[in-house]
């Protein structure tokens, strides 16, 4: 979903379309509403079957490109030699990172996570980089205004679109059966238990209000923490894959969120703090910041016009 939340940020002074392999229907569903084109590309020859692999893509975007476009690679496994291939064929790379390490060709590089200094990278001396949350990439409805006021006892639960430990409905039914809160799950993993509204491919005008009217906000240090967080909600997060890792650090550090750990590895006490913290103890989390201050739409599209000059 972030590679269409930038296409969304810059739709409107760009020509976007999201080339992607095998998009499912909530995909197709998103990108329509951003307003962005969509380019099915075959599934490439030699690609990694899963995330993290160690194998390459093969170059896959010869046939879409004519020289003149600015390409944003977001994925895990366009490795140096992928990118000397794209930038050999289009005008501008933009690469989206998560790690803060290795070798890059790109022209810009983003990174959101916060904390991060320019030497972490191997770069060209072209390549020009855009680190923290100042340039957070978010979807439309997330740079709206936000409630101020929030409801007591409702708490929303999200740990991705994958959530592959299932955590979130785990969270979500101790939440609601151990300490009688309402939770709003969401989540890919459906439950069904009083005072628990599971909703999946949720709109996010309704998810931007969801997160604006909670009394705290329970995430992955991902997408879902910066969403959390543009809304000024009281946020606890924790982790499970690397890519996470300097995105939860970083909010850690300034102190932005109430920090649970890695949880696919120390579950059970993820699972206790969260319980000590709805036994009464919500005033642990860490009041609303101003961290994001959404204005990274227009950051990021004058980084993107400069570049394209």
């Amino acid at each position: 979903m972030r590679s269409v939340a930038i296409g969304e940020m810059l739709r409107d002074d760009f020509d976007c379309y999201l080339a992607t392999t095998a998009p499912g229907d909530f995909v197709k569903v998103q990108t329509a509403k951003a307003g962005i084109s969509l380019i099915e590309v075959p599934p490439p020859t030699h690609a990694a079957e899963v995330p993290h692999s160690s194998e390459r893509i093969s170059f896959d975007l010869d046939r879409y490109l004519d020289g003149s476009e600015t390409v944003v690679l977001d994925g895990y496994n366009f490795d140096e030699k992928y990118q000397q291939e794209v930038k050999s064929r289009c005008s501008k790379l933009v690469v989206i990172d998560d790690f803060g390490h290795g070798k890059t060709h790109a022209d810009l590089v983003i990174n959101h996570a916060p904390g991060l200094q320019e030497d972490i990278y191997q770069g060209e001396n072209y390549t020009r980089y855009f680190l923290g949350p100042d340039y957070a990439i978010l979807r439309g409805a997330f740079f709206e205004p936000h409630l101020s006021a929030r409801n007591p006892n409702e708490i929303a639960v999200c740990f991705g679109g994958a959530d592959p430990y299932k955590f979130g409905p785990l969270v979500a039914s101790y939440l609601a059966q151990e300490f009688n809160i309402n939770v709003f799950l969401i989540s890919p993993h459906r439950i069904r238990l009083p005072k628990v509204e599971a909703l999946w491919g949720v709109d996010v005008q309704e998810l931007q209000r969801i997160y604006s009217a909670v009394e705290v906000a329970v995430v992955s240090a991902s997408t879902s923490l910066f969403e959390a967080l543009s809304c000024r909600a009281p946020t606890v997060a924790g982790f499970f894959v690397d890519n996470q890792l300097a995105i939860y650090n970083g909010f850690v550090k300034l102190g932005c969120c109430y920090p649970l750990g890695r949880i696919d590895q120390e579950m059970g006490i993820a699972l206790n703090k969260i319980g000590n913290l709805a036994a009464g103890n919500w005033s642990e989390v860490p009041q609303p910041s101003d961290v994001i201050d959404l204005k990274s739409k227009e950051r990021i599209t004058d980084a993107f016009t400069e570049l394209c000059k």
